[in-house]
């Protein structure tokens, strides 16, 4: 997999980290942040806004966990649309959980997926 540039909210920051890609288009896997309530871990994140799909333990389980879910939706669309596949949202968490990960839910933004990586790019 290669590496690329992703924009995430950190703290309601945006900061930019080395993501992976995997083999499902608009998804990548990457580190949390040093100093992140869940340093150390790894997450599925969704390409175009850096929004958080899944937590994993390790980057092998994330990239199993990110090629099981290209069969969900097409993750390449603008955060707003993925927001609107409601059924697609909860398919993927059902299928991120069965394969042992985790969809920590947090309070969501006005603009929860806002397309940083369509700015930043």
């Amino acid at each position: 997999m290669n590496p690329v540039d992703l924009t995430v909210l950190v703290d309601g920051e945006p900061k930019t980290t080395t993501a992976w890609t995997t083999k499902t288009p608009g998804l990548v896997a990457h580190k949390c942040f040093p100093g992140d309530e869940w340093a150390g871990e790894w997450v599925v994140a969704h390409q175009r806004s850096g929004a958080v799909v899944a937590w994993l333990n390790d980057p092998e389980h994330a990239q199993q966990v990110a090629d099981a879910l290209g069969a969900v939706t097409d993750w390449t669309c603008a955060g707003e649309e993925l927001l609107r596949r409601v059924d697609d949202c909860g398919a993927a968490e059902r299928l991120v959980e069965k394969l042992g990960g985790d969809c920590r839910r947090t309070d969501p933004s006005p603009d929860p997926f806002p397309d940083l990586n369509e700015v930043s790019a």
